[in-house]
């Protein structure tokens, strides 16, 4: 076995990658507010960092930046600058569109560097959009080019080993661990592993594993100088469990087959693909992508899905190994080939544009309505309860109205509920301070805060809320603001929903 060359893919085989790529994020910007569950809490995070960076007294009262390098803070750092120029969500959906676009394209990068032709890349369009996004895993969806960008400086060390060859790849590195810890995790046993199976020396070996431990070394400081918390537990599915979730866990957006249309197009391209085209000598590379590929879905299929103060851990990965899975066959494509690829691209490109933008319209009219007058009703630095009939919406998987009012942050308000209170967060609580214990449907309990954000209704709940000391301010969509009025002792009542 021999290292191959790259294949001498034209440089439009790149181009055409980036526009289908920039095509996809299309519903992002058709609609208002796009169905990606944790995305709110993010934008509260960079809000925090953002008061916190311009001395608010109320914000460094409650909260504290922890030192860096700290996992799972760049995106949230960027982002905070950005809510100086753009409104909130428009600022998450330009990281979201840089992650989704350069996900596809890096992978065509490392397609090239396997000998593969770039335009396998547009066959893992799908899993641009796929649990992560769905669960508003800001970090994840901004990491995944990274991640496979590290095993693309992987692959360029052995190759030809330099001194920026070497840095490149232990800086891809360092910026994954501040971008998302898992990824981060991943990437470091998968770079070791290329690096061994395609070098054919120790002396290769040597100075591309002592640069990939260097990529750790961001880790090792944070782990000795601000140890994580240990709290929570760690918990695996049966194997047989795994399996029955995959779809779920895979691409599974919204009711209906509709999402599944364009994965079953990209197979269905890449087995065309392997028939029409040429097979390529075996290499070390396909060795290595063999192994890569592997290894992911393994984790996919047998990791954890949860540990200490995270869930979903392991499911996030499948969409990784099945985009690896693209890159596998030993082929040069076929004229042939390039157009079914091709095809088969804008056809589920077309599928996955107009169904998601229906979606998301219809659950930003429905379900949201103009939740940005609703937000600007609160007054600035206010405490906003909130109370979920259900965080459910029909248009969507997952609680995807959940978090929504978090994005009172971005005019200095807090919640009874934020990532800060979480160890993991690149924001913390100040020193002496406790989160608040989310209230019931009492006033005893509603008086420490200034308003009450409802999503939904019920004729329980509906009746609860009649009997307490509350003031309708405005309503939209699913969502009903009250103001918390003043209560005496000789008044409070004890009514639960």
């Amino acid at each position: 076995m021999s290292l191959a060359r790259p294949a001498n893919s034209p440089r439009r085989d790149l181009v055409v990658v980036v526009v289908l790529a920039t095509l996809s994020t299309l519903p992002l910007w058709l609609a208002r507010f796009p169905i990606a569950q944790d995305l709110p809490a993010h934008i509260e995070t960079a809000a925090q960092i953002k008061a916190l960076w311009s001395g608010d007294v109320d914000a460094n009262a409650l909260y504290r930046l922890h030192a860096q390098p700290w996992p799972n803070a760049l995106p949230v750092l960027l982002l905070a600058p950005l809510l100086s120029v753009f409104d909130g969500l428009v600022a998450a959906k330009l990281l979201l569109t840089l992650g989704v676009i350069a996900w596809p394209l890096s992978l065509a990068l490392l397609a090239r560097r396997l000998g593969r032709s770039a335009l396998l890349a547009l066959l893992v369009l799908p899993t641009s959009f796929d649990l992560s996004f769905s669960y508003g895993f800001l970090h994840f969806v901004v990491g995944k080019p990274l991640w496979a960008l590290c095993l693309v400086a992987a692959v360029d060390v052995v190759r030809a080993s330099s001194v920026s060859r070497l840095a490149r790849l232990t800086l891809l590195l360092g910026l994954l661990f501040a971008t998302h810890l898992m990824l981060f995790a991943t990437a470091l046993v998968l770079c070791a592993l290329v690096i061994v199976v395609c070098s054919t020396t120790w002396h290769a070996r040597l100075p591309a594993l002592l640069s990939t431990a260097l990529g750790g070394a961001p880790a090792w400081w944070w782990w000795v100088q601000q140890p994580p918390a240990h709290g929570g537990s760690t918990a695996f599915l049966p194997p047989l469990q795994s399996l029955a979730r995959l779809w779920t866990n895979l691409g599974d957006l919204h009711e209906g087959a509709l999402d599944a249309l364009p994965w079953g197009l990209a197979l269905a391209a890449l087995v065309a693909a392997v028939v029409t085209g040429k097979r390529l000598p075996l290499t070390r590379e396909t060795v290595v992508v063999v192994v890569v590929a592997v290894a992911v879905l393994a984790f996919a299929w047998l990791g954890p899905v949860r540990l200490p103060q995270v869930s979903i851990v392991a499911e996030r990965f499948w969409s990784l190994g099945a985009a690896l899975l693209a890159l596998v066959p030993p082929i040069a494509l076929s004229k042939r080939g390039r157009v079914v690829v091709v095809v088969a691209a804008l056809l589920g490109l077309a599928v996955h544009t107009t169904e998601l933008t229906r979606r998301w319209r219809a659950f930003s009219r429905e379900e949201m309505g103009d939740f940005d007058a609703l937000l600007s009703s609160i007054p600035e630095h206010s405490r906003v309860a909130t109370f979920y009939v259900s965080p459910l919406s029909h248009w969507g998987r997952h609680n995807a109205l959940w978090h929504w009012g978090k994005l009172a942050a971005l005019r200095g308000s807090s919640t009874d509920d934020n990532f800060a209170w979480r160890d993991t967060c690149v924001v913390g609580l100040a020193p002496g301070m406790r989160p608040p214990r989310a209230p019931h449907l009492v006033d005893r309990e509603l008086a420490a805060w200034d308003f009450l954000l409802v999503r939904g209704a019920s004729p329980p709940v509906d009746k609860s809320l009649a009997a307490l000391h509350l003031e309708a301010v405005t309503s939209t969509g699913s969502w009903r603001l009250f103001r918390i009025m003043p209560i005496t002792a000789s008044t409070t009542t004890t009514v639960q929903p």
